[in-house]
């Protein structure tokens, strides 16, 4: 009696590239998954940068909004003594 190798494992060369087929699948859904978060990473590093870049503008935008208030408060004082000085009569003119 001579048994093939065929009629051991009938269907063997289909099963192994059905196996092959699936194997490639996934490894191609997990190069999909895989460069994904590779760009959410770099989304995220990106994200976080920006972040610390709008902290610093907000962080000057109030000094800057300090400083233009002292500015004001000055200009107002200024403004104020000049008027007071229009009022009171020039006393070099008598």
């Amino acid at each position: 009696m001579s048994t093939s190798l065929a009629t051991l494992v009938p269907n063997e060369h289909e099963h192994l590239e059905d196996e092959i087929a699936r194997t490639k699948a996934e490894l191609e859904a997990v190069s999909n998954k895989l460069q994904r978060l590779i760009q959410l990473r770099q989304l995220s590093e990106a994200t976080e940068a920006a972040t610390e870049a709008l902290d610093k503008l907000a962080s000057r935008a109030a000094a800057q909004k300090q400083s233009h208030e002292q500015i004001f408060a000055s200009i107002e004082k200024l403004t104020g003594r000049l008027a007071e000085a229009y009022r009171e009569p020039p006393e070099a003119a008598k």
